[in-house]
């Protein structure tokens, strides 16, 4: 799988962790900085994804899932339909502005 590299003018701003409940408790990191956000991780297949905000904020409403923030700041995600998904899915639906909005409601973005 590719590393995660920060760009000479960017600033790690969080990293998260995705766990996806339905699917097999495989873990997704997703590193939010102050250009884009990344996501990295193994479902059916190694991914590395990078999402630039414009993307981000063209996002429409999605099926795909719900997010809880963990205590220990990790993510659960759960399928509302309960069925089998692909990362594609996950970074496309509604759950990465909604993901940037709990971690900014915890004071974490700056």
């Amino acid at each position: 799988m590719a590393r995660f590299v920060l760009r000479d003018s960017e600033v790690l701003v969080h990293t998260a962790k995705l766990r996806k409940i339905n699917i097999g408790h495989h873990d997704v990191l997703v590193y939010i900085t102050s250009e884009r956000v990344v996501i990295a991780g193994m479902v059916f297949k190694r991914v590395l994804k990078d999402i630039p905000y414009t993307a981000i904020d063209r996002v429409e409403d999605s099926m795909y899932p719900l997010i809880k923030m963990k205590k220990d700041a990790s993510f659960d995600i759960i399928e509302k339909s309960g069925e089998r998904t692909t990362l594609y899915n996950y970074i496309y639906g509604e759950n990465i502005p909604y993901l940037m909005d709990l971690i900014a409601n915890r004071g974490r973005l700056a």
